[in-house]
């Protein structure tokens, strides 16, 4: 099966060199079938890096990696959470593959049996899931190679998305999930942070002048040179103020778990047409949320970045943003 170098069984472990010669085989072989040469293409160039990466111990880790290096040490039932969690996102992330691939591909019967044999492991790792749910013993173990690997019984698999790019959107959805039954709390140590402005997104206000239109929500406002277009300008407004104060909670929720904002490096990156994924610093940690009038307009994040650092310390400040400043309407045309 294709993808048993990301399962192994027994005493397998994951070989490099294996990886290497399976997969650029199977590029090969599928030349001009553009989808599945992509995807194993990627999936290759992801392991590799894996394999070559040079351990560096004093490099910090990123909240998911101190959650998992936590857990080794964790009662069984708090590891067995983890990983239910950790498997059942995966495995959708593999049938979901699946069925993109199955969409994509002619007919080929080649392709249609790579898809089945992906959406198969897909089912496996169900299977897999519900060993731990029984109650078999679960250990979980942070390789610098390799990454997380999870060992039920005498079986490991290793915590890898099929798209290397969503590796750090998987991290993080499976990060909050097990977060929200309230185990990190006690399993990561987080220093004490500021008290954050913690009021919520209100109604949205309007004011008209001779200058044009302003919609504004609480501590922002937003400037139009005109009101030509209210139908558009209310989209605008309501999208803005929704991104920024989920943006606001999801980066207080960042920092209470200890993990360190660099203002200086944030960035928002597409993962898929509803995601996008807010690299946060170089240890890793990202927010993954609808962010579409941030990610298409950088300059809008880099304007917000001093009203945001002011909201979670806990001194907030008013910000006046001008519309004609930015690119709204691709933003916008996305999302309809």
């Amino acid at each position: 099966m294709p993808d048993d170098n990301l399962q192994t069984r027994g005493s397998k472990t994951l070989h490099c060199g294996s990886v290497s010669r399976e997969f650029t085989s199977l590029a090969r072989n599928h030349t001009g079938k553009v989808p599945l040469a992509r995807w194993a293409s990627a999936v290759l160039l992801a392991l590799l890096a894996l394999c070559t990466q040079p351990l560096n111990a004093a490099a910090p880790h990123s909240l998911f990696e101190r959650t998992v290096l936590a857990l080794q040490d964790a009662p069984e039932n708090t590891r067995r959470e983890f990983a239910s969690i950790a498997l059942s996102q995966l495995a959708e992330a593999y049938r979901n593959e699946a069925e993109l691939v199955q969409r994509d591909i002619s007919k080929s019967k080649k392709l249609q049996r790579w898809s089945r044999e992906v959406a198969s492991y897909g089912n496996e790792l169900l299977f897999f899931r519900d060993s731990v749910v029984s109650g078999m013993p679960v250990k979980l173990i942070l390789q610098p190679l390799s990454g997380t690997i999870i060992e039920v019984a005498d079986q490991q698999t290793i915590l890898t998305h099929p798209r290397p790019k969503q590796q750090s959107a998987l991290e993080s959805q499976i990060l909050k999930q097990f977060c929200t039954t309230g185990f990190c709390d006690t399993l990561v140590a987080a220093p004490e942070v500021p008290i954050p402005d913690r009021s919520p997104q209100g109604n949205t206000r309007w004011q008209f002048t001779a200058g044009g239109a302003i919609c504004s929500n609480r501590s922002i406002q937003l400037v139009f040179a005109n009101a030509a277009e209210l139908s558009r300008q209310r989209k605008i407004c309501d999208d803005l103020f929704s991104e920024v104060y989920l943006l606001r909670k999801e980066l207080h929720w960042q920092q209470e778990h200890g993990v360190t904002i660099d203002w200086d490096i944030l960035k928002v990156h597409p993962v898929s047409p509803e995601q996008h994924l807010l690299t946060l610093n170089r240890s890793g940690d990202h927010v993954v949320a609808e962010l579409h009038l941030l990610q298409a307009n950088p300059a809008l994040l880099t304007s917000l970045i001093p009203w945001l650092r002011n909201q979670l310390a806990g001194t907030p400040r008013s910000i006046t943003l001008q519309a004609d400043q930015f690119d709204f309407e691709d933003a916008v045309l996305a999302q309809n």
